[in-house]
C-alpha cells in the first residue's frame, strides 16, 4: 500500500489533472459551437460532464450525489423560473427526461 503521503500528493495531482481538463473541453465546447459541429459538440459536452462526475468521486463523494443534486437544481429552476423554460420549456423537459430513467 501507497505511504499516505504518496496518496496526498497524487490525489492534489489528480484534481488540478481533472480541472485542467475540464478547462480544456470547455473551450473544445466553445470552439464546436463556434463550428457549428454537432459530434465535437456532444463529444466535449460528454467529457465535461464525466470530468465533473470524475471530479465528484475525487472529492469523496459518490456519483449518485452529483446526480442527485442535478435532478434538485432542476427542480429548482421549474420553480425559480428560468428563461429557457419560459421561451422553450427545456428545464421541464429535462425534468421529464429525468423522471422517465428514474
Amino acid at each position: 500500500m501507497a505511504e499516505p503521503q504518496l496518496d496526498i500528493v497524487r490525489n492534489i495531482e489528480a484534481l488540478d489533472c481533472l480541472k485542467a481538463d475540464l478547462a480544456s473541453f470547455q473551450a473544445d465546447l466553445y470552439q464546436a459551437l463556434l463550428k457549428g459541429d454537432a459530434d465535437d459538440f456532444l463529444q466535449a459536452s460528454s467529457k465535461l460532464i464525466i470530468t465533473c462526475f470524475l471530479l465528484t468521486k475525487r472529492i469523496g463523494l459518490n456519483f449518485g450525489h452529483l446526480e442527485k443534486q442535478v435532478y434538485h437544481n432542476t427542480q429548482l429552476l421549474l420553480e425559480e423560473g428560468n428563461r429557457m423554460e419560459e421561451w422553450y420549456g427545456d428545464i421541464s423537459a429535462l425534468k421529464d427526461y429525468w423522471d422517465l430513467k428514474r
